[in-house]
């Protein structure tokens, strides 16, 4: 089991929240509707960030930016989130664990949903807590034991 710490996951989720939003008057492009739970960040935890970074920007072209204050080597990576892509970060890991990818998934109702992964078969690996005024995070597993992350603007 892969457990994400509270310090990467707020890193991320402040991240993610600096985020640029449409304003209310600028209509969204005109593409299929939006899905009610989208995934809204992903993050790669690797023992050589430096060098899995260097990698997907050479292969894929993405664009990176390093995170001033981390503690640890992060940096977020634009893969084209406005075009259909979604961004996301690349750190290295500051404990000797297996590396890993996290996918952040919005929900409307952390609490119900936290209900629910235990009702279909996952597990709560933390339960819904705030990380910052008015946004929660919830990490589950699902069935097969892959972490995810749930996020919940209040």
């Amino acid at each position: 089991m892969i457990l994400l710490g509270r310090v990467t996951a707020a890193l991320a989720l402040a991240l993610w929240l600096a985020a640029p939003v449409l304003a209310e008057d600028q209509a969204a492009p005109a593409a299929k509707p939006t899905p009610p739970n989208p995934v809204v960040f992903w993050e790669l935890g690797t023992h050589d960030g430096p060098k899995s970074l260097e990698f997907f920007t050479t292969v894929f072209g993405w664009e990176s930016t390093p995170v001033d204050g981390a503690k640890t080597f992060f940096h977020t990576v634009d893969t084209g989130g406005e075009g259909g892509g979604i961004d996301g970060g690349v750190f290295t890991l500051r404990k000797a664990r297996p590396a890993f990818v996290a996918v952040y998934i919005l929900v409307d109702d952390i609490g119900a949903r936290a209900e629910l992964v235990e009702q279909a078969g996952g597990m709560i690996v933390e339960p819904p807590h705030e990380i910052s005024p008015g946004t929660w995070i919830c990490l589950f597993n699902d069935p097969s034991g892959v972490t995810f992350a749930m996020l919940d603007r209040r």
